[in-house]
């Protein structure tokens, strides 16, 4: 290999190759962010993922597309089954974890998350995206060579670095998630600086950080122009040819801080943590190895000898990186797209990205952040004719799993999603639901008739500013059954 052939390659993989300590620890966090999310899924399990619940698999078949990789979950509805599911998830998670038969254990996390998604799609967030897609790279990836049972098993891997088309779309992927968001706020209130100010300016997303930034306007007046222009520029920071480890190593930082920034001023569930997580796969060699002459765990053991093969598994092992540097051109285009509408790639090729969930698009707060606040109300009548407030009301345990249901983040995040007309017929089998928990611990006159679901809206007032009168708009209004 020529001399600059060789200083090439030495580039991309600083630039593109991941140490494999790195990828390690990116393992162990991204399985403990799994369990997690499992547990704070399982609080509402019957609500969210059974037929007895809020959003039965007859609503999610108002948006299910068929054309998509389908949804385990959809094969039956019943609690015992959802819980089935769950349960396989936290083995395949904790397998994940612990590093053994991690290849299979990826791809079986990987395709578990993917059927939970696809069950109720309308309680994502953009976290959730990002989680999906680092797991589908990862299923390319020796996420086990390091700090696993199965290293310990077959022995040091035969190279320091995972450098593949697979790492370079890990990679790509989290520094996408910057870049494009960075590059599409575009909307006057990221120039003028009130973007911030209406984005955490919002009755239940507001967290006490959040509250003391809009008592202090001049500070998010200044950090909003200094937020997309971080984005952009610390993703490029990223890959930056010289200097490569400090350089990363400072702009992760940045991006840890804004991570915690938001984490702290607005409900974002696991969104700040899941990209925190993404952003450990940047870890640069040389921070290792100084950590390593301090602690013996973190030092490099030698490498193993190189892997023969034959002919067979090579071209297996060529076909499956085509295929990813195929999927990675992609989504690249895919983001390019969501920047620049003309550079979407053509409908059938999209189709494929969709058809693996590889949903990219990350408009966060962009072009321009909401100026709208919005929340349900709920009224209903009972058999008595008496009027009740039910946002208000108390009752048995039935009713209470509604109020817990209410206080938590994604079955907020469902409820937000009703305000969009598309959404209609979903907002019948939640009030359905309502009118069977309410019922389910009350007889005779206690009993609902009629409940209906109000949509509210009121326009966000900037300090200084009069608050707009409210907007009221019926989602649904339902007879109970008797």
């Amino acid at each position: 290999m020529s001399r600059f052939g060789s200083l090439l390659r030495t580039r991309a993989l600083t630039l593109f190759g991941i140490d494999l300590r790195s990828l390690a620890l990116f393992r162990i966090t991204i399985a403990l962010l799994l369990l997690i999310d499992l547990a704070s899924r399982a609080r509402l399990l019957s609500a969210n993922y059974t037929d007895a619940g809020a959003h039965p698999r007859s609503a999610a078949l108002a948006y299910y597309a068929v054309d998509e990789l389908p949804s385990l979950y959809m094969l039956a509805g019943s609690t015992r089954f959802a819980l089935a599911l769950f349960l396989a998830a936290g083995v395949a998670a904790v397998l994940l974890g612990i590093g053994w038969r991690t290849p299979i254990a990826t791809v079986v996390a990987w395709g578990l998350l993917d059927s939970l998604h696809s069950r109720h799609a309308l309680a994502l967030d953009g976290g959730d995206h990002l989680l999906r897609c680092l797991l589908f790279w990862s299923m390319f990836l020796p996420l086990g060579a390091r700090w696993s049972l199965d290293a310990r098993r077959l022995g040091p891997p035969p190279s320091l670095f995972a450098f593949s088309p697979a790492a370079a779309a890990l990679l790509l992927q989290v520094a996408c998630l910057f870049l494009v968001t960075g590059l599409t706020k575009t909307g006057p209130e990221w120039m003028d600086g009130t973007a911030i100010q209406y984005a955490i300016n919002r009755k239940w997303w507001i967290l006490p950080f959040g509250e003391w930034l809009l008592a202090h306007p001049t500070l998010p007046r200044l950090l909003t122009p200094a937020v997309r222009n971080y984005e952009i520029f610390g993703a490029l920071a990223l890959f930056v040819p010289f200097y490569s480890a400090p350089i990363r190593v400072c702009a992760m930082l940045g991006f840890w801080g804004l991570l915690a920034g938001l984490g702290l001023g607005l409900r974002l569930n696991l969104f700040p943590w899941i990209a925190g997580t993404g952003l450990l796969l940047f870890l640069p060699a040389q921070l290792w190895d100084w950590l390593g002459r301090r602690f013996a765990l973190l030092r490099l053991s030698a490498t193993g000898p190189p892997v023969s093969s034959g002919p067979l598994r090579r071209l297996a092992s060529w076909t499956v990186q085509a295929v990813v540097l195929a999927l990675l051109l992609l989504v690249l285009g895919m983001n390019a797209g969501e920047v620049n509408r003309e550079l979407q790639p053509p409908k059938p090729l999209n189709r494929i990205g969709l058809f693996l969930h590889l949903r990219q698009g990350w408009l966060m707060y962009a072009p321009s952040p909401r100026h709208i606040d919005a929340w349900l109300e709920h009224r209903g009548k009972l058999r008595s004719r008496a009027l009740v407030e039910l946002d208000r009301a108390s009752g048995g345990s039935g009713w209470r799993s509604v109020e817990r249901a209410w206080q938590d983040y994604r079955f907020q995040y469902f409820l937000q999603k009703l305000a969009h007309p598309k959404w209609k017929k979903v907002s019948a089998p939640y009030a359905q639901w309502l009118c069977r928990q309410w019922n389910q611990d009350r007889s005779g006159d206690e009993r609902l008739e009629t409940l209906t679901v109000t949509l509210v809206v009121q326009q966000i007032a900037l300090p200084g500013e009069p608050q707009q009168r409210l907007k009221r708009k019926t989602l649904a209004s339902e007879a109970c059954p008797p």
